[in-house]
């Protein structure tokens, strides 16, 4: 299973009470969520990278799927003035372990000082099993 496929689980699963989606549309590294009220882009990348933060076209909720690695940790800890007041839900998984932690930057900025995000990142991302 790779992490686009991943990705397309964890969504249905997430959505197995609410029952919410009406369909899911594949596009290029993307999966654009249709739900009853709202649509929600997931962006897919196993690295994580510049363009993937400063990405602003989306309507909606936007999601961010991304191994649970610690370079991808570290990338997000050094570039976290990018995506501190962005409504994006960032989700770390490990696909081969089925496990995942998920993180709100807009929320978590507000209760934890800029000076101790890394280390916070860190113990987030050391909660569950490293890629």
């Amino acid at each position: 299973m790779n992490l686009a496929e991943w990705a397309k689980h964890y969504i249905k699963f997430k959505d197995c009470m609410k029952r919410q989606i009406t369909s899911i549309e594949e596009l290029d590294g993307k999966l654009l969520v249709h739900e009853k009220k709202e649509d929600k882009l997931y962006c897919i990348a196993e690295e994580l990278k510049n363009s993937l933060l400063e990405e602003k076209k989306c309507e909606g909720r936007k999601f961010l799927v991304t191994l649970n690695t610690p370079a991808n940790v570290k990338f997000l800890a050094d570039n976290w003035q990018l995506v501190q007041n962005d409504e994006i839900t960032i989700i770390f998984a490990n696909i081969k372990t089925n496990e995942s932690w998920t993180i709100h930057p807009k929320t978590h900025s507000k209760i934890i000082e800029d000076k101790t995000i890394k280390q916070g990142l860190m113990s987030l991302h050391e909660s569950i099993t490293s890629c």
